[in-house]
């Protein structure tokens, strides 16, 4: 391994570490784009929990080696993407930004009765945890930080693949274009508190698991999409999650991540 990234980074141009920084990336959302065939293609199709080992080995894996051969150990990559970050305050921040959802929830809705331990381990751990790690540590923060991209055009590609995929979720245009929306500028909001947390990939998992597991637990609804008291609860805790990352960044608790 360590003979092999030596022979390739001998080959590479003074500024690949921008260039790779860009290419590895959007070469991953190609990928992504393409899950679907590409999964429909693969020994795993039909197999017992394929789609998840599929999702993790196509989300973390992959560009993890891919990454490593191209100037980068692994556990460089490891440490850039946020895996080694100190996942504690991350989970303090969260609960607090994510209180107003917590109490209103607890006080005004009722628990899904048919609530599973699957659909926690699921749809409220294992999913966001592979897709805050594709999305936020591999594609956002190696555009901004090894591309050495702007905020805006580094959140925005993964959150137009992030929302994309989620546009399974209804058949109905008008819906469609409320649930692109919402999932997108979700995206948005957890590569904020990715850059804002200095890259602890642990923040934006938090939060994507958080609100998941709200929407399980609660059953608030089929989709993304949610309610109007649920929209309410959502964007109240976005809104004080934005606030705590300006103060925590006024005050020195926070140190952003540099772009290259």
């Amino acid at each position: 391994m360590a003979e092999l990234r030596r022979a390739i980074t001998l080959h590479l141009p003074a500024n690949s570490r921008r260039i790779w920084g860009a290419i590895i990336p959007l070469a991953f959302v190609l990928v992504s784009a393409f899950q679907d065939p590409l999964y429909d293609a693969s020994p795993l199709k039909g197999v017992p929990h394929g789609w998840p080992i599929f999702f993790f080995t196509y989300g973390i894996v992959a560009p993890i080696a891919v990454m490593s051969l191209i100037d980068r150990g692994p556990s460089r990559i490891v440490r850039e993407i946020g895996l080694t970050a100190n996942p504690w305050p991350a989970f303090l921040f969260t609960a607090v930004a994510l209180s107003p959802a917590i109490i209103g929830f607890a006080l005004k809705a009722k628990i899904d009765p048919g609530l599973k331990a699957d659909d926690i381990v699921w749809g409220g751990l294992f999913f966001p945890f592979v897709e805050e790690t594709f999305f936020r540590g591999v594609l956002f923060g190696q555009l901004y930080q090894r591309a050495g991209w702007g905020f805006w055009p580094a959140a925005l590609v993964p959150a137009v693949v992030f929302a994309a995929g989620h546009m399974y979720q209804s058949q109905d245009p008008a819906e469609l274009a409320q649930i692109f929306a919402i999932t997108g500028l979700g995206a948005v909001v957890f590569s904020y508190l990715f850059m804002q947390w200095g890259g602890n990939i642990w923040v934006p998992f938090a939060a994507h698991a958080g609100l998941n597991i709200l929407w399980t637990v609660f059953a608030v609804s089929d989709t993304a999409l949610g309610d109007t008291f649920a929209n309410a609860l959502r964007f109240g805790s976005i809104g004080l999650a934005i606030a705590l990352c300006f103060i925590g960044q006024r005050v020195g608790w926070l140190k952003p991540i540099a772009r290259s």
